[in-house]
């Protein structure tokens, strides 16, 4: 699925999401904890 999915570039399709970096300014602490999820779980959370 994974390497189907780097494949169609739908993988890269969350890679920047305008949203969130509004969600994270308003919470201290988000992104930082957000960056230390790894990728795999990182695109989880925003599919």
């Amino acid at each position: 699925m994974i390497t189907a999915a780097r494949a169609d570039g739908s993988w890269a399709l969350l890679d920047e999401v305008d949203d969130l970096v509004g969600a994270f300014a308003a919470l201290a602490g988000a992104a930082e904890g957000f960056e230390a999820f790894p990728a795999s779980i990182k695109k989880a959370y925003l599919w």
